[in-house]
């Protein structure tokens, strides 16, 4: 211990002889895990100048990194596990995101208040009572900081997304209306930035809010600030949403000529019987491209709506938002798969609701005569897609019927939601029973690895 001493305070008379500069000289102690080590170096700094706006702002800098390396310690010993059904190889998360308490967001203000008030220019102090703020919860304080904030920010074009993140922060520790009142507020500070108006309906589709989702990309895709990003970020959720109009107004906008085919894709699901007309001016541009050979295939003289043409037209993947479209009207075929697939390719794309839907309407059609394997597929991604609706009792009773499947992935995934429902409503014997059909198999997949993990789990 002696010897560890010595080479601390070696360390940090060599940090002092090398800069003399307090922010460089703590920060790089705290990247090097030295947490301790820096807040000894700053409180030296202000026995010797009380007054020393850097110490000071590096204080409750210091403050705040201790009480979050401590926190993150602690929550590393807690299994985070990564439940996603499309994530087969990973098994964990980081640590939870930390919420600091006001006993601590408190000394940590206090200091830096004082700071602004020897020097109120500090634009980094401003911007750290922005995160702190964040950090801690308090959404009010943080939407009139994040007004302060600007007004002292020099010129910074990147400043509209470091003030987004503030907003994310919220989010992150769950207050999501107090994510997006920041994310509205830092639009009203920034009204050219169109990219927070798509990252805005972004987070309400996410979380299943779809009609602001849809408010926010039509409010996107009409800004004459819209860029590409904006632009496809609006055709591809449009498309999700079953909101076609929008797509379009979207993919007009964007360069080339795929708007051409998404135009006449629409107008063939909708019925219109002008639907070949644009995509035979998509092909007059006589270009080389999977869009080209969809609009070939479609016009083709011996195309006809079954399920040969639909696996040819699939086969030549233009990407989601392309064949929503297609899924969608080829159901009218009464085939199994294009309605499975419309149903997972929600799933897929995180649109729970309309997922949700699409399973059910699966569900409900008559004569449905399903193998084995896709009876599972079925009930597996209906269950996750419940699951992630917080729709748990309903998730069970599809997760029950995977407990026989010859999938192992998928028979341990039921292993794991049911006993893990059943475990954090109390019942671990329950729970136990459930995750012991699998735990001895823990190496197979990653479900069954949480099953062997929770067998001790008190």
């Amino acid at each position: 211990m002696k010897r560890a001493f010595l080479l601390n305070f070696f360390l940090i008379n060599a940090f002092l002889a090398f800069s003399q500069n307090i922010i460089e000289d703590a920060t790089a102690l705290m990247k090097a895990g030295m947490v301790g080590e820096a807040e000894d170096l700053v409180n030296r700094y202000l026995m010797q100048d009380p007054i020393n706006v850097d110490a000071i702002m590096m204080k409750g800098n210091v403050v705040l990194n201790k009480y979050l390396y401590e926190e993150q310690l602690q929550g590393s010993l807690l299994r985070n596990f990564v439940e996603d059904v499309y994530d087969a190889g990973t098994l964990e998360k980081g640590s939870p995101p930390v919420v600091v308490p006001d006993s601590v967001a408190a000394g940590i203000e206090r200091l830096w208040v004082a700071a602004l008030k020897l020097d109120p220019g500090r634009e980094d102090i401003q911007l750290g009572l922005c995160q702190l703020y964040a950090l801690s919860l308090q959404r009010e304080k943080l939407l009139n900081q994040l007004s302060i904030a600007k007004q002292h920010a020099k010129t910074d074009p990147d400043l509209p997304i470091q003030l987004a993140n503030y907003a994310r922060y919220l989010g992150d520790r769950g207050d999501f209306d107090g994510m997006m009142a920041a994310y509205r507020q830092v639009h009203r500070l920034f009204p050219a930035q169109t990219g927070l108006l798509s990252d805005m309906a972004g987070e309400f589709f996410f979380s299943g809010k779809m009609d602001s989702a849809r408010h926010y990309l039509n409010r996107s895709v009409k800004d004459k600030n819209a860029d590409q990003t904006v632009l496809g970020n609006a055709f591809y959720l449009g498309s999700l949403l079953g909101d076609y109009d929008l797509a379009l107004a979207a993919m007009e906008r964007l360069p080339g000529n795929d708007h051409l085919l998404f135009e006449g894709l629409v107008k063939f699901a909708k019925g219109d019987k002008k639907w070949r007309k644009p995509l035979g001016k998509l092909l007059e541009s006589n270009a080389d491209t999977t869009e080209a050979a969809l609009a070939s295939l479609l016009l083709a003289d011996t195309f006809r709506l079954d399920i040969d043409n639909y696996l040819a037209l699939t086969a030549l993947d233009p990407g989601d938002a392309f064949k929503v479209l297609l899924h969608e009207k080829f159901r009218e075929t009464g085939d199994f798969l294009p309605y499975f697939n419309a149903a997972e390719n929600y799933c897929f794309n995180k649109c729970y609701v309309r997922a949700d839907e699409a399973f059910r309407l699966l569900e409900r059609q008559p004569n449905l005569q399903l193998e084995p394997a896709d009876l599972d597929n079925m009930n597996f991604y209906h269950a996750w897609t419940l699951h992630q609706m917080k729709r748990y009792d309903e998730a069970l009773s599809l997760f029950e019927k995977l407990l026989e499947s010859e999938d192992f992935y998928k028979k341990s995934a039921a292993c794991w939601f049911i006993g893990k429902r059943y475990f954090d409503l109390g019942q671990k014997v329950k729970a136990r029973d459930y995750f012991s059909k699998v735990a001895g198999d823990a190496a197979q997949s990653k479900y069954a690895t949480f099953c062997w993990e929770y067998m001790g789990v008190e």
